[in-house]
């Protein structure tokens, strides 16, 4: 077995043993949803009735989010 793919199929079975990827990557995308509604709220609290300008808005807030998870 040539030393790349043996690296690779060390850091697969590490990862599977040590860390969760899958519950990992689960949890970021259900936040990063969670705080761009929190943000649509927030935004249509604040008197922003316009989807147009809220939905957008909120996008950028959770892809900040989401930034910041990584």
């Amino acid at each position: 077995m040539n030393p790349r793919a043996r690296a690779i199929r060390q850091m697969t079975e590490r990862l599977s043993r040590e860390a969760f990827p899958r519950l990992q990557m689960a949890l970021i995308v259900a936040l990063t949803g969670g705080f761009g509604l929190i943000a649509s709220f927030v935004l249509l609290r604040l008197g922003l009735d316009a989807m147009a300008l809220r939905y957008p808005l909120a996008l950028c807030c959770a892809y900040g989010f989401f930034l910041f998870l990584v």
